[in-house]
């Protein structure tokens, strides 16, 4: 099933006529390239339905797809050979996966699961020959791949010279300006699917994370409210990022 037969069985009118245009040309990456491309990107994609937890593509696997994300998160994870696992990239709407594999396939350096019910478009390796032939899509691809370079240089940075409450800091001030909403007390934020994932995404272990969290709340930074965690000064949090 690709995304044509999806927008025509969903987006039929009571004439029977599909909508007219592809869905596809909202997402950012594809947004004002040629009605052509487009379609072509539409008409031969396979769609990829994920529920919570399914494997996209394991660490160490060829690259043979690249996937882009039209519904939910997925989560980019390294693994250690003792089992332990570090969340170092999350991809939402709009955001491609396995780009590499357009201009240097090889294997996945991480692998890729749903983190919530997810739906992701993909493209196989028969399709690149023409993905790379269209200048402009191909040009954003390598400026996307210039932040993925700079995003693993900071995650590297993170990781090996903050302390866990700076990381902790500078990861919720990301999610605030992702995610954040105003309330009388404060800036609120999603409470995290699991203080698992949390951990893994700091690259700590689920114990420290509950203490340093548990520090905070005490301290007043914080209020944990179901289903939102409630800051109380961003100058606060944005000294303790700042700390290193």
């Amino acid at each position: 099933m690709n995304l044509n037969s999806v927008a025509a069985h969903k987006g039929a009118t009571q004439s029977g006529k599909p909508q007219p245009r592809c869905p596809l040309r909202h997402i950012p990456l594809l947004a004002g390239l040629p009605d052509e491309f487009v379609d072509y990107v539409s008409g031969n994609g396979q769609i990829w339905q994920g529920q919570t937890g399914r494997v996209l593509y394991q660490q160490g696997e060829p690259e043979q797809f690249i996937a882009l994300v039209l519904s939910g998160c997925v989560h980019h994870v390294l693994q250690g050979p003792d089992g332990r696992e570090v969340i170092h990239r999350c991809s939402g709407y709009g955001d491609l996966l396995g780009e590499t594999a357009l201009f240097d396939p090889q294997a996945h350096s991480s692998s890729a699961f749903a983190a919530e019910p997810s739906q992701l478009l993909l493209l196989h390796a028969r399709h690149f020959d023409r993905l790379n032939g269209e200048a402009h899509f191909r040009l954003r691809v390598q400026q996307l791949l210039c932040n993925r370079l700079r995003h693993a240089h900071e995650f590297i940075e993170s990781i090996s010279l903050h302390r866990l409450e700076a990381r902790l800091a500078r990861h919720f001030l990301l999610e605030i300006d992702c995610k954040g909403c105003l309330q009388d007390n404060g800036v609120a934020i999603p409470l995290p699917t699991s203080q698992s994932i949390l951990a893994a995404r700091i690259n700590v272990s689920r114990p420290k994370l509950n203490a340093q969290l548990q520090l905070w709340q005490r301290q007043g930074l914080m209020l944990r409210r179901p289903p939102l965690l409630i800051f109380h000064d961003l100058a606060q949090l944005q000294q303790i990022a700042q700390r290193g």
